[in-house]
């Protein structure tokens, strides 16, 4: 006798996939040659057909925990290949965005933090809060003569407002983080025994800090330097940060030009904003003829302002040195600086809801596939596609 599954569609979320950049979605007959091409994806369990099949038909459970879409790269083999001009890549970029959104705690500003109609409203709550706080502590006042940040943002209103802001945002992230494993370990089979939840963790290190199976891909291999460069360069400046400020505290800042932070924090800068410029190139490439998607764009357009306002700070450091401040240059610097910090504030609160947030589920879904045993894929580097069809 056969047997069916009754299947009943999410349309809203097959809208919303295709409102976050899944539009070509009903264009794919699944022929399979997505999975043919793509060398990231395992001979036995190949993506991205079956997640094709799966969104067509609203199946929401299923992609939400599956940890395959975050195992794509999303490095247009497909794409290229596909004979009907069906962007693979997209819908699960689609998907990512949309699982951050489903997963975020609280939901709500999962909704909305990519938003258009919210993120004025954001911008503008962040800047608010900010002015508010150093008022309160005695902030907000300028000298045309020399310039003293720590009297118009008090270091100590920072360090509430961000340390609360950090704390805020750590605990949406384990939350999130939370509800994403528990859909990962849903459908999936107990870990076999002797899994090792240190091997499949460091593994997964591994591959964040190096980004190795970027290799693999043959249309947009160079993509892993501009991600490389994002992501050392927001740890290094994190790093920079966070060291600089108790020396702040103890009176042993700013630091000369050539102290070792210092060159750190500006390496980092210079490489946080080479790595964002390219991605937005590579970004409007992609968008060519398209849509863009606003996902995609916010959170970066946010870090490339954090990063060119603080290299725009330390040049205009060096120019204001002489006492006193040449003509004009004070409330510039000013300005320039309240611009900065409401940049870091919103970074810090709206990690968790943005496409920064890609580097915790996709670590997470890759230390989940090595402990529970589910084949990833990575052929040679200089291997041609593979023959065959995947399975869906």
């Amino acid at each position: 006798m056969t047997e069916y599954t009754k299947v009943k569609p999410d349309l809203d979320f097959i809208r919303s996939i295709r409102g976050l950049g899944g539009d070509s979605l009903k264009k794919c007959f699944q022929c399979a040659t997505c999975s043919v091409v793509c060398k990231l994806s395992p001979d036995d369990a190949p993506f991205p057909r079956k997640e094709m099949f799966w969104t067509q038909w609203g199946m929401s459970d299923r992609l939400a925990g599956d940890c395959h879409v975050w195992l794509c790269h999303h490095c247009e083999d497909c794409t290229v290949h596909c004979p009907r001009g069906v962007r693979p890549g997209d819908v699960l970029a689609g998907i990512r965005a949309w699982s951050i959104q489903y997963f975020a705690f609280p939901r709500v500003l999962g909704r909305t933090a990519s938003d258009s109609r919210f993120i004025p409203i954001y911008l503008a709550a962040g800047a608010v809060v900010l002015w508010a706080v150093a008022a309160y502590f005695g902030g907000m006042g300028v000298s045309a003569e020399k310039i003293h940040y720590d009297r118009f943002v008090p270091h100590l209103a920072l360090y509430l407002l961000f340390g609360g802001g950090f704390g805020l945002m750590g605990l949406s992230m384990v939350l999130s983080g939370r509800r994403f494993w528990r859909a990962l370990s849903a459908g999936t089979p107990p870990p076999p025994a002797g899994a090792s939840t240190r091997k499949s963790v460091l593994g997964a290190v591994k591959e964040v800090l190096f980004h190795s199976r970027f290799r693999f891909c043959v249309e947009a291999r160079a993509r892993s330097v501009s991600h490389l460069l994002v992501f050392y360069g927001f740890a290094g400046l994190f790093v920079v940060t966070s060291v600089v400020a108790p020396l702040a505290w103890m009176g042993l800042y700013p630091l000369s030009l050539w102290h070792p932070l210092k060159i750190l924090g500006n390496v980092s800068g210079v490489a946080l904003c080479v790595g964002i410029v390219w991605m937005m190139v590579d970004r409007v490439r992609q968008d060519r003829g398209r849509d863009s998607v606003l996902f995609d764009w916010f959170f970066l357009i946010l870090l490339l302002i954090l990063g060119a306002t603080g290299m725009a700070l330390m040049v205009l450091r060096l120019i204001t040195e002489p006492d006193p401040v040449p003509a004009g240059y004070a409330a510039l610097a000013y300005g320039l600086y309240f611009v900065h910090l409401v940049a870091v504030f919103e970074v810090i609160l709206l990690l968790p809801f943005t496409k920064f947030a890609h580097m915790v589920y996709r670590f997470l879904a890759m230390v989940h596939a090595a402990r529970a045993g589910i084949p990833v894929g990575g052929g040679r580097a200089d291997e041609p596609p593979r023959k065959g069809a995947g399975s869906s």
